[in-house]
């Protein structure tokens, strides 16, 4: 394997106050090659933040649909992969942000494994406030999953997993395969997991806006 480089995509929609710290998460991590903003017509300022970004760090790009239109977070994650000049592909909702080491352990399967193609990780919960718990309960979910793992996936059991948990998404015209968690590191073109976190979920108010 060659030098193991990875292309962020961030969908951005109504996620102001959070997306500089996604992004400097992102830039954070030695393997990131790029971090791709894709700005889904946002109602609030986001697009502006995004901008400031894209002009402070040269790493960071800034993308946008035609016509600034909202299409939504699967095609907007489409068009970021296909911006993407990176061997290697990655996620990250604009309101969560990845952890120290993020790509360590991806870096080393992949290097061990040439026949792996993708990493499934898992993810801390980050619920900053008793908004953020009731967005949580109301949603149907409970308390003891902020604090425990799901029972393990067999890695030759995840793509169905996720397809009926509604986790992958083949968005149309472009019909390219579009990941709704930041919990993948994916070759741009055989799945393992591990279970050591990589990135908090931001129990935010964007969470909470699902079929834009």
């Amino acid at each position: 394997m060659g030098k193991f480089e990875v292309s962020v995509v961030i969908p951005v929609y109504n996620a102001a106050p959070y997306v500089r710290q996604a992004v400097e998460s992102a830039l954070a991590q030695p393997q990131v090659r790029e971090v791709l903003l894709v700005e889904d017509g946002s109602p609030d300022n986001a697009l502006e933040v995004c901008r400031e970004l894209a002009a402070e760090y040269p790493r960071v790009a800034l993308l946008r649909h035609p016509n600034g239109e909202n299409r939504g977070a699967g095609a907007s994650r489409n068009l970021g992969m296909l911006a993407a000049g990176s061997a290697f592909l990655a996620f990250l909702d604009a309101d969560d942000y990845y952890l120290p080491g993020r790509f360590t352990i991806d870096e080393r399967i992949f290097a061990q494994d040439p026949r792996c193609e993708g990493v499934y990780h898992a993810v801390e919960m980050h619920v900053e406030d008793a908004q953020g718990l009731n967005r949580w309960n109301d949603a149907g979910k409970s308390r003891e999953r902020i604090q425990t793992m799901s029972a393990e996936i067999p890695p030759e059991a995840l793509a169905n997993a996720l397809l009926r948990l509604s986790l992958i998404h083949i968005s149309e015209p472009t019909r390219l395969l579009s990941i709704s968690y930041a919990v993948f590191c994916l070759k741009k073109k055989t799945t393992t997991t591990h279970n050591t976190p990589c990135l908090l979920y931001h129990s935010s108010p964007c969470n909470s806006h699902m079929t834009h």
